[in-house]
């Protein structure tokens, strides 16, 4: 029983990626001497951007290779070809899977057929499937875009009326679920209402571990993930978030360990690196914080943590211009929050750059949504002052002082020697 499906494998993998159907540009190409698994990566990052094609060439480039297994290659195929609606190809590779790899074509059948308006056919592999030991919630079938074609067929009601999971599995699903929702109390309610016997077991301790995080008592989960993770050490997503606690707690460098323990037995998983580059930056390995984010970037280029971690390792770095491009890039897709800190970066660097009146600009435009930063506004005192504009410079470092900054009211009295606060 899996903890938690992190991982993008097989069938859970054409489940999962069947939903992500929105098309996305993006303009990434296979490194011809990129390793194997990588390129498999690569293809499936395009399949969730629904790049059918460009994952169709990639894929073609591994077959026959022996360090990708056939199963993931035909369950790739077919989800690619099902994309381009070019249906005899789809079911051509799941008729391999059939071959070659026993019940697991299943799934990719039954959602083959339901998506064709196939349904009873549909309906038939279903039932088999359910049969498994091994398979999706139903929850996550009820939600298989794929599959939906078939809940208009009357067998799909009568199916779910048979029990094909076990309490333990229904009980993981249920933990699932609250974890998608953030639902962190409800979940650390069903957790301790576990027999005593259970609750210490490594697969629940990841889920106390999980909702800890989600309540921000980061001490607190960082020994159940351990013990998750010393029990899992295969499973991707128990060092992920064992390392991520170790950065909130300040142990970035044990973060990092953490990590490459787990990618000497899979190197070419990308999951953990979002939460590397971030380890590599908390302990100012900045270099490689910005090349382990850009890797990750090459396969996902809209995730904004890896965006925000290139352009902080970038600036640090002072590889000037590259932090520049990530910023650009992260100003047209991010949140509130993320762009305010990407303006005051972006006007931090335009001042080292000795470019005071563009700095301005973004300090400025970040002001607006944190007026009261001292940051902030000691910056914009300084651009100002290199402007020569020192009625604005001067206005600034009195609010920075108002807002509480130590010390702005050194500098007002020094360089504003006119200006009158009251109470001072």
């Amino acid at each position: 029983m899996r903890i938690l499906p992190f991982r993008l494998r097989v069938f859970g993998l054409v489940t999962i990626l069947s939903m992500l159907w929105a098309v996305v540009p993006a303009a990434l190409h296979a490194q011809p001497l990129q390793p194997q698994p990588w390129i498999y990566h690569q293809a499936m990052s395009h399949l969730e951007r629904h790049e059918s094609m460009q994952a169709i060439k990639l894929l073609d480039s591994l077959r026959g290779l022996s360090k990708v297994p056939s199963a993931d290659l035909y369950s790739a195929y077919t989800l690619a070809y099902m994309q381009v609606r070019n249906y005899d190809s789809a079911a051509h590779y799941t008729d391999l899977l059939k071959a070659h790899h026993g019940t697991q074509y299943l799934l990719p059948a039954a959602q083959l057929n339901c998506y064709m308006g196939h349904g009873e056919e549909g309906m038939r592999y279903l039932h088999q499937y359910l049969q498994l030991k091994e398979k999706l919630s139903e929850r996550r079938l009820n939600n298989d875009s794929l599959l939906k074609p078939c809940k208009n067929v009357v067998a799909w009601d009568t199916i779910w009326l048979s029990e094909w999971y076990t309490p333990m599995q229904r009980r993981i699903d249920e933990y699932d679920y609250r974890v998608e929702k953030g639902d962190w109390d409800y979940l650390l309610n069903l957790l301790d209402a576990l027999p005593s016997d259970q609750r210490k077991r490594p697969q629940f301790a990841y889920y106390r571990a999980l909702a800890l995080r989600g309540k921000g008592q980061y001490a607190e989960a960082l020994p159940l993930a351990e013990d998750a993770a010393n029990h899992f050490p295969r499973r991707v997503e128990c060092a992920v978030l064992t390392a991520e606690l170790l950065c909130q707690v300040g142990k970035c460098s044990q973060a990092i360990k953490r990590v490459n323990s787990y990618q000497k037995g899979d190197p070419y998983e990308p999951a953990p690196l979002p939460i590397l580059a971030q380890a590599y930056l908390g302990n100012t390995n900045y270099k490689q914080a910005y090349a382990t984010a850009r890797r990750y970037l090459s396969l996902y280029p809209k995730d904004l943590r890896c965006l925000k971690v290139a352009a902080e390792g970038a600036a640090k770095a002072k590889m000037w211009s590259k932090s520049l491009d990530a910023i650009a890039d992260l100003l047209q897709r991010s949140e509130s929050d993320t762009v305010t800190d990407m303006l005051t970066l972006r006007g931090s660097m335009l001042m080292e750059l000795q470019d005071p009146q563009q700095a301005i600009v973004d300090l400025e435009r970040a002001l607006v949504r944190r007026p009261d930063d001292t940051t902030l506004l000691v910056l914009a005192a300084r651009a100002y002052e290199k402007m020569s504009k020192r009625p604005e410079m001067c206005d600034c470092l009195l609010r920075a002082h108002k807002a509480g900054h130590p010390k702005a009211w050194i500098r007002l009295v020094e360089q504003c020697p006119n200006l009158r606060v009251a109470g001072q």
